[in-house]
């Protein structure tokens, strides 16, 4: 494994080329293929100026008292065209402070990737997005699914917005399409600790049955007053029914759906949520039903039958 050789990637070069005021990432790349080649030294441990660094790999490539590069592992080792590729850098904080290469940062310009580079996602915040918005089990992949979210819009604000006056105090707040909360707290000149996360629908998917109904809406259209499917979701809904984010596996997607409420192991309905509405903010799209095996078979027969008499041979 040492003697794999190192790969800066495009993003690792263009943040280099940012945090060291360099003109071009191509010329950050040379730099760092230089104090690799002269100062590189791979490791399974995260440095301790930099405890929360995280790597796809598990390993580092670090410069003693400049930076630490996270590695991923790209290729066949069996083949022998295994690579290390820096995926992203990060500079020591004892860096910047001892040559001034920055000063102490101020989230509040910064938005999208350019403040979620000096943010910490703790385990505290990612586990919290776990257990809100039902994200992998994984926490070093639900930790990229809330970075992709974060990242379309991000933005660091000094007060919590009006929807969540009950957050706890913190230095900043980063706040996400109106939905997303995550305290911060500064950890270094150039960086900050995401402490926890808080969703701004969260509390829906505390409700069941009849709590759950008095916060649904219906679309006439797809589920007019009085018609059978409506009267079929109304009385599923105040059973046993819950919010979910995730789409069951049997139910076609639904292009305005964000949530999902399960109504029994044969019904869905695919959910809008808006929550300028207030009181009820989830519009129930349509009622989804998932057929018995029984059924799609003969569907499928009846299907294949018909395809059958509708070749010109079938008819002659």
């Amino acid at each position: 494994m040492a003697e794999w050789p190192v790969v800066v990637a495009r993003h690792c070069a263009e943040v280099c080329a940012n945090e060291f005021g360099l003109s071009r990432p191509d010329n950050a790349r040379v730099w760092l293929y230089d104090l690799i080649k002269k100062r590189g030294k791979r490791t399974d441990e995260a440095p301790s100026e930099l405890p929360h660094l995280v790597s796809p790999s598990g390993f580092f490539m670090t410069v003693a008292g400049v930076l630490a590069l996270p590695l991923a592992v790209v290729g066949d080792p069996v083949a022998g065209t295994a690579r290390w590729v820096a995926v992203d850098c990060e500079i020591f904080p004892s860096y910047l402070e001892r040559f001034g290469a920055t000063g102490e940062v101020d989230p509040l310009p910064l938005r999208g990737a350019a403040l979620l580079r000096h943010v910490n996602l703790t385990k505290v915040a990612v586990g919290r997005f776990q257990r809100l918005c039902d994200a992998d089990r994984n926490p070093d992949i639900a930790r990229e699914e809330l970075r992709e979210i974060l990242v379309e819009d991000a933005r660091a604000v000094t007060e919590s917005p009006d929807w969540c006056r009950k957050a706890p105090k913190a230095d900043y707040y980063l706040v996400s399409g109106d939905e997303f909360l995550l305290p911060l707290n500064r950890r270094s000149a150039v960086g900050f600790d995401a402490v926890g996360l808080i969703h701004r629908a969260s509390s829906l998917f505390m409700l069941r049955g009849p709590d759950l109904a008095t916060r649904c809406r219906y679309l006439e259209s797809a589920l007019p007053a009085g018609s059978a499917r409506r009267d079929l979701l109304e009385t599923a809904l105040r059973t046993n029914s819950y919010l979910t984010w995730r789409r069951p596996g049997w139910a076609r997607p639904h292009p305005r759906a964000q949530f999902w409420v399960r109504l029994s192991p044969m019904l869905t309905a695919p959910v809008a949520w808006q929550p300028e509405r207030g009181a009820r903010p989830l519009l129930l799209l349509d009622l989804v039903q998932r057929q018995s095996l029984l059924a799609r078979l003969t569907r499928r027969a009846t299907s294949s039958r018909l395809a059958l008499e509708s070749r010109p041979h079938a008819r002659q």
